[in-house]
């Protein structure tokens, strides 16, 4: 059921190549890497607005081509912006599986990581970010949280 909703990234220029994988969700939408969309949409110092969109276990020669365009970024300008975007493809077959987001939080455990921000006096320009890894708990406590445990080493 997964391959239903794979799709394969496309640029366009100079050239039809290959560039990575992505995935159709819920609400009719692309969801790929970053790095991806960025690599699929440079040309020659400038920027492309889109891709070709593939889904390869949709095989239907008479199709046209479908395109995506950045609905997107998924950067709310705070740190970091994630390696996510997401695409917004012209059509749709019909027999394409859209993969669902977690109805619950059941599915938010394991591997994870935190950013905090922190303040050293000594150090200007203000706080400073540090990604702590480590693992989200199963258990959920009488709050509604889950315990989250990680370290980093000194320094």
């Amino acid at each position: 059921m997964i391959q239903k909703s794979l799709v394969h990234i496309y640029a366009t220029h100079p050239r039809r190549t290959f560039v990575g994988c992505g995935a159709f969700i819920e609400g009719g939408y692309v969801a790929t890497c970053r790095h991806v969309w960025t690599t699929a949409t440079a040309k020659d110092g400038g920027t492309e607005t889109q891709v070709e969109i593939i889904f390869p276990y949709h095989r239907d020669p008479a199709a046209s081509a479908i395109v995506g365009s950045l609905l997107s970024d998924c950067d709310l300008g705070r740190g970091p912006a994630p390696d996510l975007v997401l695409l917004s493809p012209s059509a749709v077959p019909p027999d394409i599986v859209a993969l669902q987001a977690a109805a619950d939080t059941a599915r938010e455990t394991g591997e994870a990581q935190a950013l905090a921000g922190l303040v050293d006096p000594g150090r200007p320009g203000g706080p400073f970010q540090v990604e702590i890894i480590g693992k989200l708990a199963e258990m959920i406590g009488a709050d509604g949280l889950r315990q989250f445990t990680g370290a980093n080493s000194a320094g």
